[in-house]
């Protein structure tokens, strides 16, 4: 992969992702409810008193929360905003797969791994939809790096950066921003019996670094939450998915994350599980190889994870990085040994499928692609063709190929998708309208029905009144109220004592849960709510 090639893949993709920042709604409700906390947080100026409305929230770690209520106090909030943090530890976490690509293989590995983790699907999704797991993965391959470096040559500058990328994964995301480099290089030692590296004095005065960065977070639980919020973050939330002492719990099988990485990883998760077995078996019956660490931390979490009570497909993406570094590698040995033909048409395959995946949801998903959308489309189908039937190199082809592939959907995705789904999300479509035309903050409230998009993009914390018997007396408090209601949430208040009009009234649907009756365009109709916004009053 040469520096051109690599450098125009790069910027397109970044470009990409920027426009998907900027262009796609924030979704319910993870995103969403991270936003409102961020917005919340930003107005009250409560750094260390963590809230979500009313609620004293604890499930999540403070550095997200922390970062975009920042730039929320500087910029004002917005989607773009709120990403915008995530987006540039991302870009740590990218810049270095690259360095370490570099300090373990050659430059080639290293920018052919960057283009296999920045461009699959996990990554798209992560930009636009983000939660705590986009941090947590840069700082977590950032930590690996660094950590790598100073094992080579001890200097104080890795030390730090290190130890900081731990601390800061531990901001994000709790106890696995430390798990995971234990579980990459202590294998490592191990089999080595390199007993030295295991007891190094460093290793305690790392964990004391770490805790003087958590001091902030500890003081926040602590003060929140006593003894009891410490325990939640530093055992619960973590170990207690395994103990059965957490309280999230699902019926996902032992296999939920092999068909995950079919589809999180695409278009590079078929070469993935190839150069996981072929490292898994040289490390069984050769020497273990100095990135033996990479498969290590892979292997590990991803049979960890799999033991969870609870699951969730963005669980997995941390690993990305390393695997992205082992396929760049295992493709250039293939390449050597001249293996590569049928990869290249494994690729062209999953390529193929990509791309009509692409034309399947202008065509039938969401119809009415705009015209240059059309042709973006279609010049990359033509593109990946005449890549595929060249005489180029077999490497390059297989790289090209299965790069304009992923592009292209992720363009249809960024472009077209997305934002046609989210006019789908009536919570935040009503926001919109009713910001038009101006209602008045202190009168609008929810019917037992609170949606986080809602509150974020009108911009205010909404009250929700549970009972009929609360949303009377604040009625009675004011001569009307605008109301935020379900289709059956409506009827409960449908009776002589009140004069209800309707103003607003959209179709919506639960966009973060898709089925098969909803994205056929035919079928859609069946399977949308009804959302309102009445102007309500007391009958006197």
């Amino acid at each position: 992969m040469d520096k051109r090639t690599f450098f125009a893949f790069f910027f397109s993709i970044t470009l990409l992702y920027l426009y998907s920042m900027w262009k796609i709604d924030l979704m319910e409700n993870d995103a969403t409810q991270y936003a409102t906390i961020c917005q919340q947080m930003a107005e009250d100026n409560s750094w260390l008193s963590i809230h979500w409305r009313e609620v004293e929230y604890l499930d999540k770690p403070p550095l997200l929360f922390w970062t975009s209520a920042m730039l929320f106090k500087v910029f004002g909030s917005s989607h773009f905003v709120y990403r915008l943090p995530s987006f540039l530890v991302l870009l740590l976490g990218v810049y270095s797969v690259f360095q370490l690509g570099r300090k373990l293989y050659d430059p080639i590995v290293a920018r052919l791994a960057v283009l296999i983790f920045y461009s699959s699907l996990a990554v798209f999704l992560m930009v636009h939809d983000v939660r705590t797991d986009t941090m947590l993965t840069g700082f977590v391959i950032f930590s690996l790096w660094q950590l790598y470096l100073f094992l080579g040559k001890p200097r104080a500058i890795h030390f730090f950066g290190a130890f900081t990328g731990i601390g800061l994964a531990m901001l994000t995301k709790g106890p696995l921003g430390l798990i995971m480099p234990i579980i990459a290089f202590v294998p490592y030692f191990l089999i080595k019996r390199q007993w030295k590296d295991i007891f190094r004095w460093e290793w305690l005065a790392g964990l004391v670094w770490i805790a003087v960065l958590l001091v902030p977070m500890i003081i926040s639980l602590y003060g929140q939450h006593g003894a009891s919020g410490l325990k939640f973050y530093f055992w619960t939330q973590s170990f207690g998915r395994f103990t059965g002492e957490n309280q999230w719990m699902d019926d996902t099988k032992g296999l939920f994350f092999i068909h995950t990485f079919l589809w999180a990883f695409l278009p590079w998760s078929v070469l993935g599980f190839k150069a996981l077995i072929g490292n898994i078996i040289h490390s069984v019956k050769g020497p273990v190889r100095n990135d033996f660490f990479l498969l290590s931390s892979v292997v590990l979490i991803f049979v960890a994870m799999s033991f969870s009570q609870y699951k969730l497909p963005h669980y997995i993406y941390v690993v990305f990085p390393m695997l992205s570094l082992l396929i760049a590698k295992d493709l250039m040995e293939m390449e050597k040994k001249s293996l590569l033909k049928p990869w290249l048409i494994v690729q062209a395959f999953i390529g193929g499928i990509v791309l009509l995946l692409s034309f399947i949801i202008v065509l039938f998903v969401f119809p009415g692609f705009f015209i240059w959308g059309w042709a973006v489309l279609v010049a990359m189908a033509v593109y990946l063709t005449a890549t595929y039937l060249s005489n180029s190199n077999l490497l390059y082809k297989t790289v090209v190929v299965s790069l304009f592939s992923i592009l292209a959907l992720n363009f249809v995705m960024a472009t077209h998708f997305y934002p046609k789904l989210l006019n789908y999300q009536a919570s935040s479509q009503l926001a919109f309208q009713m910001k038009e035309f101006g209602y008045i903050p202190g009168q609008v409230c929810y019917l037992d029905s609170h949606r986080p998009a809602f509150d974020f993009y009108y911009g205010h914390r909404v009250p929700d009144y549970k009972t009929i018997m609360a949303f009377d007396s604040a009625l009675a408090q004011q001569p009307y109220l605008y109301t935020i209601a379900f289709d059956h949430k409506a009827d409960s208040i449908c009776c002589p004592k009140y004069q209800i009009d309707t103003l607003l009234h959209r179709k919506g649907f639960k966009v973060s849960q898709l089925t098969l009756p909803f994205l056929n365009y035919r079928t859609r109709p069946r399977v949308l709510k009804d959302y309102f916004l009445l102007k309500v009053k007391l009958n006197h």
